[in-house]
């Protein structure tokens, strides 16, 4: 269930849920239960004071935080302090939250002397469950069904989370699969630089092994790139493709700037080929005027699919 808040290898909580519960569970009376909302403070609470902690403790040692606060996940819990501060309706709201305990952390490191020294990634798991979102936008039935992310914005002023990307979480459009990347290294990652390298999640493994000189074993990492290099500003092409998938199992592939998408419920069963240097929100499939790439690119992804990686 995601219900369950753990510290260490223990359940110590349960999270309040409008999709899950834990009603099934026994002897679990003595778990602190944590409404929505409260949760995101709680959450960076603990992690400044692990920070503060590991300094304390274990100073002169490197430390890991992964911090993942399940915002701006639907449901959308705004604390009160937050409802109301932005004109992208409860969703844009939330999003001001996390930013604003981002910062809290960014702060801890601060007082604890660390920010010179310590790499922060941030990054999303998929892209947003709203296309548009505003003031007025009523986000009372929404679901994590994809036929109900779908809100109705009849205002002027109006965010898009996806900006221009086709698509939503849970699909296998841009809008679903190309997220922010963000790096902080002072010293190390020159700031305000942008690379357009292809890079996934699965490559935060084998980097930070780079990033604390540990060599990884033969079976670890598979399809894990060390992209270390890039984050440095080198311009080398490490990844020359990544696997995408969407949640209901529609798999595809991007290489350099070319992107096909195997026949799926969501297309139809027609394949799609996109170019995205020249048509970023996915609205020309060129499957059937190109079909030798779209034969090459699906070959490929077969190819990796069954290896099991794309080294």
């Amino acid at each position: 269930s995601e219900c369950w808040v753990l510290e260490g290898n223990n359940v110590m909580g349960i999270l309040e849920h409008d999709y899950y519960n834990v009603d099934a569970a026994q002897n679990k009376e003595h778990l602190r239960f944590f409404p929505r909302e409260q949760y995101l403070s709680f959450l960076t609470d603990k992690s400044s004071q692990f920070m503060t902690d590991h300094v304390d403790k274990n100073k002169d040692n490197p430390f890991f935080l992964y911090y993942a606060p399940y915002v701006p996940h639907i449901p959308l819990a705004v604390s009160d302090k937050f409802i109301g501060s932005t004109d992208a309706g409860l969703y844009g709201d939330y999003v001001h939250e996390l930013d604003f305990n981002i910062g809290k952390l960014l702060k801890t490191l601060d007082s604890l002397q660390l920010t010179e020294n310590t790499l922060v990634l941030f990054a999303s798991d998929n892209g947003s469950t709203f296309t548009a979102t505003s003031r007025e936008t009523d986000f009372s039935k929404v679901s994590n069904n994809l036929n109900e992310m779908e809100v109705e914005v009849a205002d002027q002023l109006v965010h898009n989370p996806n900006g221009e990307l086709r698509g939503t979480k849970q699909t296998a459009w841009e809008g679903g699969v190309r997220t922010p990347f963000i790096a902080r290294w002072p010293g190390k990652i020159a700031a305000n630089t942008i690379s357009k390298q292809l890079f996934a999640l699965n490559d935060v493994m084998a980097t930070l092994a780079a990033v604390l000189d540990f060599n990884l074993k033969e079976n670890e990492g598979v399809d894990s790139y060390n992209m270390l290099p890039v984050l440095k500003g080198g311009d080398e092409k490490i990844r020359n493709s990544v696997v995408i998938q969407s949640s209901r199992g529609a798999k595809g592939l991007r290489m350099g700037n070319w992107k096909y998408i195997e026949p799926n419920g969501a297309n139809k069963g027609k394949g799609e080929l996109y170019n995205l240097e020249n048509d970023l929100s996915e609205a020309n499939n060129l499957i059937d005027s190109l079909p030798n790439r779209a034969q090459e690119l699906k070959m490929a992804l077969a190819t990796i699919v069954q290896g099991h990686s794309s080294k």
